[in-house]
């Protein structure tokens, strides 16, 4: 798979994210991906995160991705460097809504194949999402 279709595969993936369109998310995803964040215990799966993806469209009714820079390797990974947006509506681990808007920094690792996104890494920093959120 060129660089090219790999960075496409995770640009329409962000594109079904900014629309809130869960289904168009995993869509992209290979049946057997993880997704792993500073939140989760342990990796999801395909269809745990689509579950994920729902919910989390409730608490951030108004989420959306932006895309500083996009990298694919010559291998099988892509790298974003990006913010995330949203405010904060509907309980979410265990925090009340405060109805605060975030503008998180983050960075996401994909490794990409021809069967679509194998593993999704996102890395960001949990002190700065809580205090965005009004809940440090």
């Amino acid at each position: 798979m060129s660089r090219s279709a790999r960075a496409e595969r995770v640009e329409r993936v962000f594109t079904a994210f900014d629309d809130h369109d869960a289904d168009g998310v995993v869509t992209e995803m290979a049946e057997e991906m993880t997704f792993d964040d500073p939140m989760q215990d342990e990796p999801l799966t395909r269809d745990e995160f689509y579950e994920v993806c729902v919910g989390f469209f409730h608490v951030f009714p108004d989420a959306r991705w932006e895309t500083e820079r996009l990298l694919a390797d010559e291998d099988d990974a892509v790298a974003v460097q990006g913010t995330f947006h949203g405010t904060f509506e509907e309980p979410f681990h265990g925090m009340e809504p405060t109805g605060e808007s975030v503008a998180l920094p983050t960075m996401s690792l994909f490794t990409v194949s021809a069967d679509g996104i194998t593993a999704w890494r996102d890395y960001w920093d949990m002190a700065t999402f809580r205090e965005q959120l009004g809940v440090a």
